[in-house]
């Protein structure tokens, strides 16, 4: 495997990453879809567990996961519970992209993970509204170093 310096898209920073074709440049967006018992979940802690994707390559991993405590195959990726939601509440996810925007107005350059998991059902996260929380996340992620 190759290691190669990628501009991120709109700046000037240089981040290391795997020269691997499936996956995208940080900041990024990826959607996993199919039906209950597929491996979603197993998909999504394989590649945060494997050196060869994205292995400590997030400084922050925040999980917006209802059934988080139930399942205990998240606790592979050891999240501390401060990062962990299991009911979404919206002032307090714009609050904290508010501080990292603060952080990284002091020199932090944090790179932030947001999982979200069995929270299809959540009406704040998804709905058809143009801001929405998700489409928030979606179109600003790279203001906020976030995938």
């Amino acid at each position: 495997m190759e290691i190669v310096a990628v501009k991120n898209s709109g700046d000037d920073k240089e981040v290391l990453w795997p020269k691997l074709a499936m996956f995208p440049p940080h900041p990024h967006m990826i959607g996993f879809s199919a039906p209950p018992g597929s491996g979603k979940t197993n998909v999504i802690i394989n590649l945060l567990t494997n050196p060869l994707a994205f292995k400590k390559f997030f400084h922050i991993v925040y999980a917006i996961i209802p059934t988080f405590y139930n399942d205990p195959k998240w606790k592979a990726l050891n999240i501390p519970e401060d990062q962990v939601m299991t009911q979404f509440d919206s002032a307090a996810f714009v609050s904290l992209l508010e501080d990292h925007n603060k952080a990284e107005g002091n020199g932090q350059n944090h790179r932030l993970l947001f999982i979200f998991d069995d929270a299809i059902a959540n009406k704040e996260l998804f709905n058809n509204n143009k801001d929405s929380i998700l489409n928030k996340l979606a179109f600003n992620r790279r203001h906020w170093n976030a995938s």
